[in-house]
């Protein structure tokens, strides 16, 4: 049935090819549904904002413009050109035109489960004019905070280096380019007398990408793109402590080195008068190679010496297959909208470890260990999606279905009990200015959504990073405390907190007021989330002679209220000021247990724009009022300020070029004392870019 499902729809996609051939920019693809974008209540960037900013991770940049603290690498899952299959951070940031983020409870059938934050990624593929040529660059010197007042202590300083070139032609029935992007990564780290960094942490990743787009038969309009990244990760430190009559020493070296693949083939048709199907197919490889060595000694009697030898392998293949067929239907100054939506997922995991350990003592005797672990995984994931959509010009919009997962369940599940299958969802949204009054120019629109969800195993695999931020402050399927009760007894979940095979409700509300015609715009959005997060307890015996720590899955509560004011202050030929900010809470309930978790903080940014003539300048506040920082006696708050991105610079008249400008640029340059939002780095660089 799947099959010649699957078939049919491609065949027409095919087959009746007679009408002109278009873009479907009406519709946000979120993979497994289509959403209106006039429709959807959402945050967008620009990718031209985040050029002058250094980062390798995308999250460290957008931050500031969605969630705060609370939008990172940990919390954030992309869908780049409608594929769940993609790294982001394997583009360049000037291959990405758009980034958006969803806030609907749609979000949670396509790939964003638990606390996950659902972020679409446009590329840029239609470049103006015939052809052209672009270059851009940036370098900038590394450093990091010290918080440790270590007499004699110090940061390592080192060089952070972005450089890009690309290329475009445009005919009238294909349109094609490519790039190159080369990017240095650095982590500094605090040295003293005994602590010697001879190679900091760091990376050099390369980011190939390619694309085309080819106005096929009549009505179809066919899309290919392809990415490669090599990267590789070194670092080599040493730690010499003497204390006579004892000396301790320990060296450590690692490198790594990984390869991923992208690849997506797409076929965009307009069928027939109002019927249109989207067929792609995405393939991911990734592979993942590491090397460790690892040597401590002691000056001891007898001596110790102990060597380590790790060697890791790790490959992953993803392949993502999708259709979706709609239907426009305009009765009146209604308009329906039905579509159906088919995925397949293949994933394939291998790794591989070896560990060999040498240890000298004992008069210099030598003992020697070897270990391997091996594990291989794969499955297969199968879903239907229906639904229909009913708009009413731009007052009234809306959308239900379900989707259906047709995958075959390879775990019992325990108790005989059966995963779930079925999970409906609907979303309404409604503009009420032009009820009030038909002639306005102001929007207020009013959003709804509802959606059960579950966890779909939409994993990929990912380039490694640096690191994440010296705090996580949002808890996604992650170990929290064992959890106890004020007179020292554990509490004990439910029953129903260990059942796996479960559907989760997601409910989200919000308003969205437009005045002057996008020239001042506010948000608001309530949003909760019901999920599991695996929780670790610890379980003592009767006579306390011995601590066992136990998993459980509790049931999780989660609670978002977010505000989000954009203004264009100033918008003339000669000087332009556009700016935001935004504020975020989120709170964390685990009913079983009767307790909160989480920050419960306030956090966002504040971000600002400017131009003068051929000036330029731009400036971003990332903050955290009221962070809640817990040990095992105490808790305590923290208000944290970081100038996350602060840069200026011109546009340059050059002969023979489209565009030239110069800049420099800072990241965290200054942050408060007791701020613990960003891996404390500071950049200090200058950068260019320009257009032939």
């Amino acid at each position: 049935m799947l099959k010649r499902l699957l078939l049919s729809t491609t065949f027409a996609a095919f087959f009746f090819l007679n009408a002109k051939a278009q873009t479907d920019t009406t519709h946000y693809d979120l993979g497994r549904i289509l959403l209106k974008k006039e429709f959807t209540q959402g945050i967008t960037i620009k990718g031209r904002d985040l050029e002058r900013y250094q980062f390798s991770n995308l999250a460290d940049a957008i931050n500031v413009w969605l969630y705060g603290i609370y939008s990172n690498s940990s919390s954030l899952t992309y869908v780049v050109d409608g594929n769940l299959v993609t790294d982001v951070n394997a583009y360049s940031i000037y291959d990405i035109d758009e980034i958006t983020l969803v806030q609907n409870a749609l979000v949670q059938i396509n790939g964003a489960g638990g606390q996950l934050q659902l972020v679409l990624i446009k590329t840029r593929r239609n470049k103006p004019g015939k052809q052209g040529i672009e270059a851009a660059g940036q370098t900038s010197m590394v450093n990091v905070r010290d918080i440790s007042n270590q007499p004699g202590a110090k940061s390592t300083v080192d060089l952070y280096h972005q450089y890009y070139l690309s290329a475009y032609k445009n005919y009238n029935n294909i349109q094609f380019g490519a790039s190159a992007d080369y990017q240095r990564d650095v982590m500094p780290e605090i040295t003293n007398s005994n602590y010697k960094v001879n190679d900091p942490l760091h990376y050099d990743r390369f980011k190939f990408n390619a694309y085309a787009n080819i106005n096929t038969w009549k009505g179809s309009i066919l899309n290919f793109d392809v990415t490669y990244d090599p990267q590789r990760n070194k670092a080599d430190n040493a730690l010499n402590i003497n204390q006579p009559p004892v000396s301790i020493f320990q060296y450590q070296n690692y490198y790594i080195i990984q390869h991923l693949v992208n690849s997506n083939i797409s076929l965009k048709s307009h069928i027939v008068n109002g019927l249109n199907n989207i067929f792609s197919a995405g393939y991911s490889h990734y592979n993942y190679h590491e090397t460790d060595n690892f040597s401590e000694g002691e000056t001891t009697s007898p001596p110790i010496n102990v060597n380590s030898f790790v060697v890791n392998y790790n490959t992953t293949s993803n392949l993502l297959l999708r259709d979706n067929l709609y239907y426009e239907k305009k009765v009146g100054n209604f308009v329906f909208e039905p579509s159906v939506n088919f995925t397949f997922r293949y994933l394939r995991d291998s790794l591989t470890t070896n560990i060999n350990t040498l240890t000298i003592s004992n008069l210099n005797i030598p003992e020697a260990s070897n270990s391997k672990y091996a594990s291989f995984a794969k499955f297969r994931t199968y879903f239907l999606t229906p639904s229909i959509n009913l708009y009413y010009k731009k007052i009234f919009n809306l959308q239900g279905g379900f989707l259906y997962d047709l995958s075959k369940t390879n775990n019992q599940p325990p108790d005989n009990e059966k995963p779930p299958k079925l999970f409906p969802f609907i979303s309404a949204n409604a503009n009420i200015a032009p009820l009030i009054d038909p002639n306005t120019t102001i929007a207020i629109n009013l959003h709804g959504a509802y959606a059960l969800s579950y966890e779909f195993g939409d994993g990929y695999s990912a380039l490694d990073e640096l690191g994440n931020p010296a705090t996580t402050p949002v808890i996604i399927n992650q170990f929290v405390s064992a959890i106890t009760n004020p007179d020292g007894s554990l509490s004990q979940p439910s029953t129903a907190a260990n059942n796996l095979y479960r559907s989760f409700k997601t409910l989200t509300a919000g308003i969205d007021i437009d005045l002057f015609k996008n020239k001042l715009t506010i948000g608001y959005l309530f949003e909760k989330r019901n999920y599991l997060t695996t929780v670790e307890e610890q379980i003592s015996s009767t006579d306390n002679s011995f601590t066992e720590t136990i998993a459980i899955a509790a049931n999780t509560a989660y609670y978002l209220n977010t505000v989000n004011i954009n203004f264009k202050a100033i918008n003339t030929r000669s000087f332009k000021w556009q700016t935001g900010i935004n504020t975020t809470s989120i709170k964390q309930k685990l009913p079983d247990f009767g307790i909160s978790i989480g920050q419960n903080a306030w956090t966002g940014g504040f971000v600002n724009r400017f131009e003068v003539n051929n000036l330029f300048a731009g400036a971003n506040l990332l903050y955290a009022i009221g962070e809640r920082n817990y040990t095992a006696t105490s808790m305590t708050k923290t208000n944290s300020f970081s100038l996350q991105n602060l840069y200026a610079g011109t546009k340059i008249k050059i002969t023979h070029l489209k565009y030239a400008e110069v800049f420099a640029s800072a990241r965290n340059i200054s942050q408060n004392k007791s701020s613990d939002i960003t891996d404390n780095r500071r950049f200090y660089g200058l950068g260019f870019k320009l257009g032939l």
